[in-house]
């Protein structure tokens, strides 16, 4: 190697090393999108699954728990309560964390492409959950439904 690139490698493994713990074919500490809190360390890690530094802080981390190829932990809209869990998620219903609250979450339960947990006029009490729902009767707070918006015309 020239001078060069003898330094630039030792610049890049100066607090990196290929010390054979948690090391194995896939999974190498190689400096690359590592920092002090984020290590590439085998710790389920997977071929797909890579602690890289990409969307990981203190709180959201690539740990491979419940992670598969469409539900990634990646830091786009979780929060402390908001998580990519891969718990009642689909291809079409994911925890993005889009009108979601502490009691609104989107789960998967009586979701349909049309009827969604959005948290849009919905309490304790009143959830859409697709039960006697149609498009034109929704749950929406205000007590109504099809019949009664008959009734209340003028």
């Amino acid at each position: 190697m020239e001078t060069n690139e003898v330094e630039a490698e030792v610049s890049r493994h100066q607090n990196v090393h290929h010390d054979g713990i948690n090391e194995r074919n896939n999974v190498r500490h190689d400096g690359v999108n590592e920092t002090d809190n984020v290590r590439h360390d085998g710790v389920n890690e997977t071929a797909n699954v890579r602690h890289d530094g990409v969307n990981v802080t203190d709180n959201v981390r690539h740990d491979g728990v419940n992670e598969t190829d469409y539900v990634r932990h990646d830091g786009i809209n979780e929060t402390d309560n908001v998580r990519h869990d891969g718990v009642n998620e689909t291809d079409n219903v994911r925890h993005d964390g889009i009108n979601e609250t502490d009691n609104v979450r989107h789960d998967g339960v009586n979701e349909t492409n049309n009827v969604r947990h959005d948290g849009i006029n919905e309490t304790d009490n009143v959830r859409h959950d697709g039960v006697n729902e149609t498009d034109n009767v929704q749950y929406n707070g205000v007590n109504k439904t099809a019949i009664i918006e008959l009734l209340s015309l003028p």
